[in-house]
C-alpha cells in the first residue's frame, strides 16, 4: 500500500499518487472511518491493519 503522508518533490512532480487499494479494502475503510464508537472505530483499523500486512 502507498499512501503518502505528505507532499514531497516527487509528489508534486507525478501529480498522480496511486494506491493499490482494491474497491473492498476502500469500502472497509469507509466504514471504519463512520464509525461512531471510538473503541470499535480502533479496533476495527487494527484488524484491518493487519489484514492486508
Amino acid at each position: 500500500m502507498r499512501l503518502p503522508l505528505c507532499m514531497n518533490d516527487e509528489t508534486r512532480t507525478n501529480h498522480k499518487i496511486t494506491t493499490s487499494l482494491k474497491e473492498s479494502q476502500k469500502e472497509q475503510i469507509k466504514n471504519i472511518v463512520q464509525q461512531k464508537e471510538a473503541h470499535a472505530r480502533t479496533a476495527l483499523l487494527l484488524a484491518f491493519l493487519e489484514a492486508i500486512e
